[in-house]
């Protein structure tokens, strides 16, 4: 298998993501309802974000080898130019750099954000 994407999806009811390879096939995914991670995440800000980071991280576990990058679909509203998401339901979550964070899971491959609407 080449080098597989992550997808991440932050959604009203879910946050999930999954590992795609590039046929198009999910070799891995995992989700998490999204007022089970906002809970997880009383402690604040970092926890919402961290909560991600660590679902992500899971999921990309399945790859042999690195990432060739990073898909990360919002509610919104999104700020493209700072990465950055603010559903909604996820207050904690509003300004807070999403996208960077997850970059780090594909170092020197392509990160994009965009709104779950045009993901759909």
């Amino acid at each position: 298998m080449r080098r597989p994407v992550l997808a991440v999806d932050i959604g009203g009811t879910k946050i999930a993501a999954a590992l795609v390879d590039t046929e198009g096939r999910v070799r891995a995914r995992r989700s998490t309802p999204t007022e089970r991670a906002a809970r997880t995440a009383a402690g604040g800000p970092d926890d919402i974000l961290e909560a991600i980071i660590e679902l992500a991280r899971a999921t990309a576990a399945g790859a042999e080898g690195p990432l060739a990058g990073v898909g990360l679909a919002s509610a919104g509203p999104v700020d493209l130019a700072a990465g950055a998401v603010a559903p909604v339901n996820i207050p904690d979550l509003h300004g807070r750099p999403v996208l960077a964070a997850l970059a780090g899971l594909a170092p020197g491959g392509p990160a994009r954000l965009v709104g779950d609407g045009l993901a759909a």
